[in-house]
């Protein structure tokens, strides 16, 4: 069961095709209407617009995770790298736009369904730095961390696009710093996430930044 919570009609317009492709789907206008819903509901996802009556950041997310665990939660607005972060941090699966087609949509349900996380390139950059700063005040794990050598696994071009990418590099700044289409370094992450075995975006990144530290 999946739920969308907006009021804004461009939002469920833009959400609700995509979402009722992959399943039953329950529309509400407020976010207190989904918390007696989403208890006994099993699993899900649930889409909720930031500018929803009754949403209230972090404690809505909190408060709904407490309620059921399981449900994943993705939030529509937009949002400054730091709330973005925070947000992420109450345990919500991405942050995206309200400006995004339908294809970009299904890609991102695909992957917050999957378990991945959805980040923008805003806040990857910043997410990292907190990452490095925090490993950096424990102990070294007892398993090392990838080899550099790892990545030789790749051509130049993908090794190019990967560091692109952590650097927090969207697909249309890759693809006009190395002057080709959208579609081929579409084609070249699918790659690289395939030779990494890694999920996504977020995952890749991290991915990089510990090879460059190792």
């Amino acid at each position: 069961m999946n739920f969308l919570v907006s009021g804004n009609h461009e939002t469920v317009l833009q959400f609700q095709t995509p979402l009722r492709e992959r399943g039953e789907l329950e529309w509400l206008v407020t976010f207190t209407e989904v918390l007696p819903r989403i208890s006994d509901a099993g699993s899900g996802l649930v889409v909720i617009d930031a500018n929803a009556p009754g949403y209230e950041g972090e404690t809505s997310i909190k408060r709904l995770k407490q309620l059921n665990p399981a449900f994943k939660v993705l939030l529509v607005g937009l949002f400054p790298p730091q709330k973005e972060l925070a947000s992420l941090a109450s345990g919500a699966m991405g942050c995206c736009s309200p400006l995004l087609d339908e294809e970009q949509v299904r890609r991102i349900l695909a992957i917050v369904e999957e378990g991945g996380v959805w980040i923008s390139n805003a806040a990857l950059p910043q997410l990292l730095q907190r990452l490095r700063q925090r490993s950096e005040k424990v102990s070294p794990p007892a398993v090392q961390p990838p080899s550099s050598e790892v990545l030789s696994n790749l051509t130049q071009r993908e090794r190019e696009i990967a560091k692109m990418v952590a650097a927090g590099d969207s697909n249309k700044i890759i693809a006009r710093k190395l002057n080709i289409t959208d579609r081929t370094v579409k084609a070249h992450l699918t790659t690289v996430f395939q030779k990494l075995n890694v999920r996504d975006r977020l995952q890749l990144a991290l991915f990089v930044s510990k090879t460059s530290q190792s």
